[in-house]
């Protein structure tokens, strides 16, 4: 079988992967840079059980404990508590073409898709694009500059970012693949405002990790998990429900987003 092949080859040993949604997203957070492709995919079935991808229909998500010292050093922070982060999650399903999926996620002008959303965005990229479409190579790398507004307030961000895509598998315990893992990542604290605006007002973690995988047809399930401190003034941070709320209900619309631009074709 194709998922035995890497303990033939003498790779390290395929450690089962957990069964509980939030083991899960912190077992995948681990695995984005070293685990096996046959370790992903175990992950994934378990994650697709988790959520119910078969029968999901509306969105699900929830609360998640906090990032450890040794995550957040998996991706160079060491210098913040990761423990001041608040985590939640979010499952989610929505029709779109997987290869024009990665044409969309890939794409670097991402303000000129999702519009409205950004004040100013660039992404600078540190592998090929074409060559990560062509399926030459597995992972995209870039960084991004980007101002958005929440909650009134506007900030600006340095992230860095990857999309990492897991080979075509078989197994009859999985949906067929291949899927995506895209983290974003900010190193450093993000800005906000300038002149003072920005009093009261913090950015000072942000980590993300997007799961996608194909459903049957043109179905996508989308598994998203966020660990973010922020505080936007007047008793705003991300430690609030209403906050967090906010935040869910965006993501979700950014699906509606995605799957609009997946219908009209674009980019």
């Amino acid at each position: 079988m194709l998922l035995l092949l890497p303990l033939l080859d003498g790779c390290k040993k395929v450690e089962p992967a957990p069964a509980e949604i939030d083991d899960l997203f912190h077992w995948m957070w681990g695995k984005v840079d070293e685990g096996e492709d046959a370790e992903i995919v175990e992950g994934l079935a378990n994650l697709d059980l988790a959520v119910d991808g078969a029968g999901l229909e509306d969105p699900i998500d929830g609360s998640l404990t906090v990032l450890t010292t040794e995550e957040a050093a998996l991706v160079g922070v060491t210098d913040r508590d990761p423990a001041l982060a608040a985590g939640i999650f979010l499952a989610n399903t929505f029709p779109c073409d997987f290869d024009q999926l990665e044409q969309i996620l890939s794409y670097g002008p991402q303000d000129e898709l999702y519009t409205g959303v950004y004040k100013s965005y660039s992404r600078d990229y540190a592998t090929d694009r074409d060559d990560w479409l062509a399926g030459d190579i597995p992972r995209l790398e870039y960084t991004l500059d980007y101002t958005a507004t929440v909650i009134t307030s506007q900030y600006s961000a340095h992230m860095n970012g990857l999309i990492r895509r897991v080979a075509e598998f078989d197994d009859t315990d999985v949906p067929s693949g291949p899927f995506l893992l895209q983290r974003s990542v900010m190193p450093q604290p993000g800005q906000f405002g300038a002149d003072g605006e920005g009093k009261g007002r913090s950015m000072d973690q942000d980590y993300q990790l997007e799961i996608y995988w194909p459903h049957g047809g043109d179905r996508v399930l989308h598994a998203y998990a966020m660990w973010r401190q922020a505080d936007w003034g007047a008793g705003f941070d991300s430690n609030d429900s209403g906050v967090q709320r906010t935040l869910l209900n965006s993501l979700i619309d950014w699906d509606k987003d995605t799957a609009k631009l997946c219908e009209e074709g674009r980019p």
